[in-house]
């Protein structure tokens, strides 16, 4: 009997200290964190970012719109989705990697959509669009 009581004792002694060293963890995390940012408005503001093949080729079809492309000295592919008049939007891009081709495709749809990227300079890329600017 003494046993038992003791058990339970040190359990909930156990789970009062659990929760409240949870609860200091969380509040140290959040007190870190700094301003909150949703996935989704960090995909939209920063654009996905995407590793190279080996061999650099790069394959970018757009058949709701316009291509715009930026050379910069990274090695790596950023990709955002941009509305006619310039503002973010989330994209409806298949992306595919494989050991010799990053591919980017966004099929055909209603909605038009633009894809702004930033390549490498030393790339291969094939750019094809629907009656779009590249």
């Amino acid at each position: 009997m003494f046993l038992a009581v003791l058990k339970r004792r040190a359990l909930s002694c156990f789970r009062k200290n659990t929760f409240g060293l949870i609860a200091v963890l969380c509040i140290a995390l959040v007190a870190n964190a700094g301003p909150i940012i949703s996935p989704a408005h960090f995909q939209i503001s920063a654009g996905l970012r995407f590793e190279l093949p080996a061999n650099g080729n790069l394959r970018i079809e757009n058949l709701r719109g316009g291509v715009i492309v930026e050379v910069w000295p990274e090695n790596f592919v950023s990709i955002a989705a941009i509305t006619d008049s310039g503002q973010p939007s989330r994209s409806p891009a298949v992306i595919q990697r494989t050991d010799s081709l990053l591919s980017i495709r966004v099929a055909r749809g209603t909605q038009r959509m633009n894809l702004q990227l930033k390549i490498p300079a030393s790339e291969h890329a094939a750019l094809i669009n629907n009656k779009g600017l590249i």
